[in-house]
Order: C-alpha cells, then sequence, then structure tokens
C-alpha cells in the first residue's frame, strides 16, 4: 500500500503483458485483508472435488501452499476459511 494514498501498487515484472494489465487493476483489499474478512462466508477453502481435475482438494493442503502463515496467524481457520457451510455472519 501507498503510505500516502493508501492505494495498492505493484512492482512491474518482467512481462509487458502483466505489466500493461497491473496498470489498470485497482483492487481496494490485500489478500490478506480479503481471507480475513473471511471471504465467501468462511468457505473459500472448502473441500472440494474438482470437475476439472478430478482431484480431490482438501483444505489444509491448499492453505499450506498457496497461504503466507501470517496472513491467516491467529484466525479460527474453520470458520473463517475451510467451512463447509457459508455463514454470511462471516
Amino acid at each position: 500500500r501507498d503510505n500516502r494514498t493508501g492505494e495498492l501498487t505493484f512492482p512491474p515484472g518482467q512481462n509487458e503483458e502483466t505489466n500493461k494489465l497491473l496498470k489498470e487493476f485497482r483492487p481496494n483489499r490485500t489478500p490478506e485483508e480479503i481471507l480475513r474478512s473471511g471471504c465467501f462466508g468462511g468457505t473459500y477453502f472448502r473441500p472440494i472435488v474438482s470437475a476439472v481435475t478430478n482431484r480431490r482438494y482438501v483444505p489444509s493442503e491448499v492453505l499450506k501452499d498457496t497461504v503466507l502463515t501470517e496472513w491467516i496467524e491467529g484466525l479460527d481457520v474453520k470458520r473463517m476459511l475451510t467451512s463447509s457451510t457459508y455463514r454470511a455472519e462471516v
């Protein structure tokens, strides 16, 4: 985040096409903020079986492989991220 404006900014990479997209990409939350807010009613990392990969995804494994530990530290992971039940209050 830019300290002055609060706007999220991204350093340019080596791929010009991606750099063009990043100039237009204006999110209002960081990935950590989204996870801490209980995205999708706490079901974002629910257990699923993918019809595309024909594979069962286990939430704890997916979290370990895709999310920085500090982003979810102190969260009730079962309620806020890996629940099979959508909760509007989350």
